[in-house]
């Protein structure tokens, strides 16, 4: 593990680490490689170690690493200089081993430095995407986003979204915000029924679910008929 005060070292240090490696000569007849992953944030320093997400993030992301690529975080994307940025790759989206959120992979091209690769594919890392879910009850609304990724739903007193149905629970589901998906979250007795337009109505019970587009869904109940139902759009 190595430690570096901007991301540009991290690209740099990773592109020499590859460089240097493949001029090795045969090892028993074996052509060796390394895996290399780095993320940007901040740490917490003890005498001569460092420790916190962005470690444990950079050791999840080594996880995705084959030999001879480096593996990268779209944080660290946004922190890189001009000239680096195309030699990023983007990779699917996924939830990491110990993350609460979808983590957006990269993987730095590691076969040239900047200037030697022909972009084909480009990324907007400044676009300013805002996912926003608008949740509907009755009179109330409330509207999810970054600046407020996640809320409550149920009977008790602190619910973000507060409804009085005794088949819902106290603390009956959440919603929350994971990289550019809403996901309802069930944590009930009598589970959470969702009916995404266009779909068929179905049940959650102590699992999760992406909304998509746009539909209702109920604590405790079916849908049909509900006073309580609680209508979405994703937007």
């Amino acid at each position: 593990m190595a430690v570096f005060g901007e991301a540009d070292h991290g690209c740099e240090a990773a592109l020499r680490i590859h460089q240097v490696v493949r001029e090795l000569p045969l090892s028993a007849g074996q052509k060796l490689a390394v895996r290399i992953a780095f993320h940007y944030g901040p740490v917490v320093e003890n005498d001569s170690d460092v420790f916190g997400d962005t470690v444990n993030i950079a050791a999840r992301l080594l996880e995705l690493a084959s030999p001879g690529r480096a593996i990268t975080s779209m944080e660290t994307a946004r922190q890189l200089s001009a000239e680096w940025r195309p030699l990023l790759r983007p990779l699917q989206a996924r939830s990491l081993r110990g993350a609460s959120r979808l983590t957006e992979p990269f993987e730095l091209l590691c076969g040239g430095a900047p200037g030697d690769l022909t972009v084909v594919q480009t990324v907007d890392f400044d676009a300013d995407e805002k996912p926003e879910l608008r949740l509907y009850l009755g009179t109330q609304s409330l509207v999810l986003n970054a600046q407020m990724p996640s809320a409550r739903l149920g009977r008790d007193a602190l619910s973000d979204l507060r409804l009085s149905d005794t088949r819902a629970s106290r603390q009956h589901a959440e919603i929350e915000l994971r990289g550019d998906k809403f996901v309802l979250v069930d944590r009930s007795s009598n589970g959470t029924f969702v009916l995404i337009d266009g779909e068929k109505e179905f049940v959650l019970s102590r699992e999760e679910v992406v909304l998509r587009k746009h539909g209702h869904f109920a604590l405790g109940r079916t849908c049909i008929d509900n006073p309580h139902l609680i209508g979405f759009v994703c937007l």
